[in-house]
């Protein structure tokens, strides 16, 4: 699933999205379990489900969004999630 997401990204996104990016805590993703994120019930964790990731991505994939994922070992992830402008006027901030 991952791979055949990562294929559609494009990196130049239109005028049309949302950016809303978030840095994780974690320690980075290791280029070996990059591919696998996305997937269900994959986790490096034992004790856990592997439902974050793979629930985040088909919320996002069914509003034509788009999830961008930066990790280097030792320094965290960052994910940064695209999702199309919504049609009519601008809501106030709360």
């Amino acid at each position: 699933m991952a791979a055949t997401f990562a294929s559609r990204v494009s990196y130049t996104f239109p005028s049309t999205t949302r950016r809303s990016p978030s840095k994780s805590r974690s320690t980075g993703i290791p280029e070996s379990v990059k591919p696998h994120i996305f997937e269900r019930f994959f986790s490096t964790k034992e004790s856990r489900l592997g439902l974050g990731l793979s629930t985040c991505y088909e919320i996002v994939k069914r509003h034509n969004g788009y999830i961008l994922v930066h990790s280097q070992p030792g320094e965290g992830t960052t994910f940064e999630v695209y999702f199309p402008r919504a049609e009519g006027p601008e809501r106030p901030a709360r």
